[in-house]
């Protein structure tokens, strides 16, 4: 009996309900600085909050704006009604405590947080709220191609000679002129001209190119016995091809259109390059002193995660392009294989950013998955995914972790899931807080039944935020 008299009086209550406000506030400090901690790894510095996380904390500061008013204005209506400064006081401290499902605030952060959490562990960085934000929007994908949809190191499959040249002149000249370069293909060019081991009898042949002796070459493997020669004056047109001298001679290697630019006459390269494209590989053209010298052609296998991951966004509803500087006969044999209906083709390294624009002018949300190549349409997407080697730092705000684009759809589901349960925490907050609210004013609920209504409601947004099915 005297532990029940010993709460019944006004001020009482008036310190139980403020000791619970204040136990109130610092768990939540506390859950939001785990959530922090646990995803500080991942998160950089600075990183940008969700838009929908700043809309948060927007109505929070609101409401309990509104609630203090509200607090202010019931004490003043019930003390001129009833003239007794206890009542007033327990009314609008149950009006003020009301408010605090607005919690949902700090929910939005811990939500965010634990989202990010969940995708790390699936193998994406994301490095900021509004990062996730944007991945839980997209509407469209494109990949790049090269080591992204395909294998990251193509391999040379076929070396033709056009009519007073040899297989064994054109490795020479293209690995010289390309080696340099960082494009996979002409990587792979060099790698296929690298020396090989040579055991048993071999038959050596001298390549002559004016006067110079280039490279000794082995008849039957066509593997160097020699090394690669330099070249001089090298220029590299990013996406489009390369130019040196080598050994005296001016070479040529790249696409159709850089070789035309350059006085080159490709119509005797169309029929055989053609057929290399249509059985979904790359034809690299070279030119030798403005004469069309022949063909090297590199295949790529598409990744089989690659598929995979193209068919979860497609059920996911998301739209998947392929932009590639591959011609379109090339591009189009690949994309097929890879499940693929949409393909921007013959599109260089800078005109990316601008097709990028394009689809996002149409009225969609796009994540770039790319690499280094693809830098222009990375910088220009709404969701930037870097899924390939030598990519700045500050180019893509998410990153893949491994080989597995399967962390993608995945990713994308699990980012929806932590938006979604942020928007029916505002809800739940605003029906049922308000609901509390108009009770409290209307003298119905003391402060201490609010206080046991607010940490349940409250509790249940915080642990829908961290657990749910977005996991621990």
């Amino acid at each position: 009996m005297a532990t029940a008299e010993l709460f019944s009086g006004t001020w009482p209550q008036l310190l139980l309900a403020a000791a619970f406000v204040i136990t109130f506030f610092l768990i939540v400090r506390y859950a939001r600085h785990t959530a922090r901690s646990k995803a500080g790894c991942v998160l950089e510095p600075g990183g940008e909050e969700a838009p929908i996380q700043k809309t948060a904390d927007k109505i929070s500061r609101g409401i309990l704006i509104f609630a203090v008013c509200a607090a202010a204005l019931v004490f003043a209506v019930r003390f001129v009604l009833s003239g007794d400064i206890g009542t007033a006081l327990l009314n609008a401290a149950a009006v003020f405590i009301s408010a605090l499902p607005c919690v949902f605030g700090f929910a939005a952060e811990i939500s965010v947080m634990a989202g990010i959490r969940k995708i790390a562990e699936n193998g994406m960085l994301i490095k900021s709220g509004k990062k996730l934000e944007a991945l839980s929007e997209i509407t469209t994908a494109v990949f790049g191609k090269t080591g992204i949809i395909t294998s990251l190191a193509p391999q040379v499959t076929d070396v033709v000679a056009m009519p007073r040249f040899f297989e064994e002149e054109i490795i020479a000249f293209a690995a010289a002129a390309g080696k340099n370069s960082a494009h996979p293909l002409f990587r792979a060019i060099y790698e296929y001209a690298q020396p090989t081991v040579i055991t048993g009898l071999v038959e050596e042949k001298t390549v002559r190119a004016g006067e110079h002796d280039i490279v000794s070459i082995h008849s039957e493997s066509h593997g160097f016995i020699g090394s690669v020669p330099d070249a001089e004056a090298v220029e590299i047109v990013e996406g489009r091809g390369v130019m040196a001298l080598v050994g005296g001679r001016e070479v040529l290697v790249g696409t159709r259109g850089f070789l035309e630019e350059h006085g080159v006459d490709i119509r005797l390269f169309e029929p055989v390059a053609s057929k290399l494209e249509s059985a979904g590989k790359t034809a690299m053209l070279v030119a030798i002193n403005k004469k069309a010298a022949g063909i090297m052609a590199a295949g790529e296998t598409v990744r089989a995660s690659a598929r995979k991951a193209i068919c979860g966004l497609g059920d996911m509803g998301v739209k998947v392009f392929m932009i590639t500087e591959d011609s379109e006969c090339t591009a189009a044999s690949i994309a097929e294989d890879a499940g693929i209906h949409h393909v921007l083709a013959g599109i260089l390294p800078q005109d990316k950013a601008r097709a990028i624009e394009s689809l996002k002018n149409s009225g969609a949300s796009v994540a770039v998955i790319g690499g280094a190549i693809d830098a222009p349409a990375l910088l220009a997407a709404d969701a930037a995914i870097s899924a390939g080697l030598g990519m700045p730092d500050n180019t893509a705000g998410i990153v893949l972790t491994n080989d597995d684009l399967n962390a993608i759809p995945e990713a994308i589901r699990l980012s929806r899931a932590a938006i979604r349960k942020i928007k029916r925490s505002f809800i739940f907050a605003f029906v049922f807080g308000g609901t509390e609210m108009l009770l409290a004013a209307a003298g119905l609920l003391p402060p201490l039944l609010v206080c046991g209504i607010a940490a349940v409601l409250s509790g249940l947004i915080l642990a829908g935020s961290i657990y749910s099915h977005l996991g621990r």
